[in-house]
């Protein structure tokens, strides 16, 4: 990773991940799992003839990615208070 000047034509390359590009990739795989993976797990209901076992795990699989869900949405809250000046309107 590296920073390109145009005017000057200068690379400055950077070794590492600041904690701006952690906090992405956190936000970005925990809100990938709970809102895409595992709220339609739970949503579906195609296992209605395993009546008890399958209410236990939507109830599970619905209450674990609300919750987990939390986590990634203060993580782009975390992940907007480090970025001052940078607005992103379109994906608020």
């Amino acid at each position: 990773m590296g920073t390109l000047n145009f005017s000057s034509g200068q690379t400055i390359m950077r070794r590492g991940r600041d904690s701006r590009e952690v906090w992405k990739i956190v936000h970005g795989i925990v809100n990938a799992v709970t809102r895409g993976t595992m709220m339609p797990m739970g949503a579906m209901k195609v296992f209605q003839s395993a009546d008890p076992l399958w209410f236990y795990l939507h109830v599970s699989c619905q209450i674990s990615a609300y919750i987990i869900g939390v986590g990634g949405w203060v993580s782009g809250l975390v992940l907007g208070s480090k970025s001052p000046g940078i607005q992103y309107s379109a994906h608020r």
